[in-house]
């Protein structure tokens, strides 16, 4: 295991910033996800640390030890992919001894480890299987089960769920946090699913155009965005974003107005802070039904307001149809405000 440090980090491509240099530090031990959408350099972030690419500035440091200028496979960090990246023609046993094989390890040595790797993952009926015989998530345990049985210093993860369907993707990410709990093996994991990202990480860093727009814990990010792309990219669903001529007639957002009259703004709201009601009440936004929902637990309600899209979650009761007239109810405490141009987050305090 290791503590990462990355000291004024930076990747260019033909003279292009792909990552803007980086400081950052990732505890030994922790499950770390950097989050964003395609192209914000995450994906090469992780290819930096791998060794299976060079950064153009700055260092990396696994604890005190310097590791950017060292080769792939002196750096003792493991990589799992989205495409499994399996043998085909090995079996589930052979596949996951393969780097104890690579090392010159005794083969009863080779097997204990298997062994005990393959019992953790639920894989000690399918050793003598090949790929091509098991499952996506059967197969993403071998992976897995393949980095996990070299107990490296470093686990990187490529989205590695992303294959799956979304019942294997929500058994796995199960299956992640168990194995991080057991192993506590140093975790770098990559996605652009805000909502696999908050549900395995104990930290995550939310990158844009290779920039870290912020890095807190999920709940931190959700609760308390840096600024509007961090409200925006995290949360399901989606943040409402009210701006325009709209703002003035939001009944609880007056004072906000007030305090920052000199600033073209725009409010954010997430729908789980929005009740949509059938009748009419005091301060609520009578908005045209555009789009219902159901999701089981909770059931969602589009509408349509002074040119504004607004989504609220349905009060008990309430039977909201497409066409009709339904009120929406904002908490004024969970208003965020953004600088309309710069997309800053203003605070009350």
């Amino acid at each position: 295991m290791a503590r990462i440090r990355f000291v004024k980090l930076e990747k260019r491509y033909r003279a292009q910033p792909v990552l803007a240099p980086l400081e950052l530090a990732i505890e030994d031990g922790e499950f770390f996800t950097f989050v964003g959408p395609s192209g914000c350099g995450k994906s090469t972030l992780l290819n930096l640390v791998a060794g299976i690419d060079a950064p153009d500035a700055g260092a990396i440091y696994f604890d005190d030890d310097r590791v950017d200028g060292l080769a792939p496979g002196a750096r003792d960090v493991a990589m799992v992919f989205q495409s499994y990246a399996l043998y085909p023609h090995l079996t589930v046993r052979e596949n996951i001894a393969f780097p104890l094989r690579v090392r010159g390890l005794a083969r009863a040595q080779i097997g204990r480890e298997v062994g005990r790797v393959a019992e953790a993952l639920g894989l000690a009926a399918l050793l003598d299987r090949k790929p091509r015989e098991l499952s996506g998530g059967q197969r993403q345990r071998v992976a897995l089960g393949r980095a996990l049985v070299r107990r490296p210093r470093v686990f990187l993860m490529d989205e590695p769920l992303s294959n799956l369907d979304a019942r294997l993707r929500l058994e796995m990410r199960e299956e992640l946090k168990r194995l991080h709990e057991t192993y506590r093996v140093t975790t770098i994991y990559v996605t652009h699913d805000q909502e696999e990202a908050m549900a395995l990480s104990q930290r995550i860093a939310v990158l844009s155009a290779g920039c870290v727009q912020q890095c807190a814990t999920p709940q931190q990010v959700y609760a308390d965005p840096a600024n509007l792309f961090v409200a925006q990219f995290v949360g399901s669903p989606p943040i409402n974003v009210i701006g325009g001529d709209a703002l003035h007639d939001v009944p609880c957002a007056a004072p906000l107005l007030a305090r920052h009259a000199n600033v073209p703004l725009v409010l954010g709201v997430r729908p789980a802070d929005v009740e949509v009601h059938s009748q009419p009440r005091a301060d609520t936004l009578a908005a045209e039904v555009t789009l219902i929902e159901p999701t089981g637990s909770d059931l969602w309600v589009v509408g349509r307001w002074r040119g504004q899209r607004i989504k609220g979650r349905a009060a008990p009761g309430a039977s909201p149809e497409r066409g009709a007239t339904a009120h929406f109810s904002v908490r004024p405490e969970r208003l965020y405000v953004f600088a309309a141009d710069t997309g800053t987050r203003l605070r009350s305090d």
